[in-house]
């Protein structure tokens, strides 16, 4: 069992905290004890896919198995499936404690992220691997 598998099903507490990528305000969410402990993740990969409206049992099949297989590899963080059903904009937000991890992972994961968007997916997949600049618990 992974890092963030173990501290997810241990934590109390989950907190709220507002990055801004591509000048965007994006909403994340951190284990309370990672914070507390000064330990946050130093890469953050960003899936952003259009699956399109009436697409949500392609959505929820993807992030049942993907979730879980992210949350076990070596130095994940936090592993979160986003969108909004409305428009079938969805992503992923994967926390690293390495690019050398995040990396890794990306090797074994995206050959299962590609199953899960073919036939689905409206157009290519936006995929980026950041450094986390700053991070710090709200106040």
């Amino acid at each position: 069992m992974g890092l963030c598998s173990t501290l997810r099903d241990s934590l109390p507490r989950i907190l709220k905290h507002v990055i801004l990528i591509d000048g965007r305000p994006f909403t994340v969410y951190l284990p309370e004890l990672l914070i507390m402990k000064g330990v946050v993740a130093l890469y953050v990969r960003l899936v952003r896919f259009s699956f399109g409206p009436g697409k949500e049992q392609a959505i929820h099949e993807l992030a049942r198995d993907l979730i879980p297989a992210i949350s076990a590899q070596l130095g994940c963080q936090g592993a979160i499936c986003f969108g909004d059903t409305a428009s079938g904009d969805y992503g992923l937000f994967v926390q690293w404690d390495s690019q050398a991890h995040a990396d890794a992972a990306s090797a074994v994961i995206s050959p299962r992220l590609s199953q899960h968007l073919a036939g689905n997916v409206q157009g290519p997949p936006d995929i980026h691997l950041f450094e986390v600049i700053q991070a710090a618990p709200p106040t």
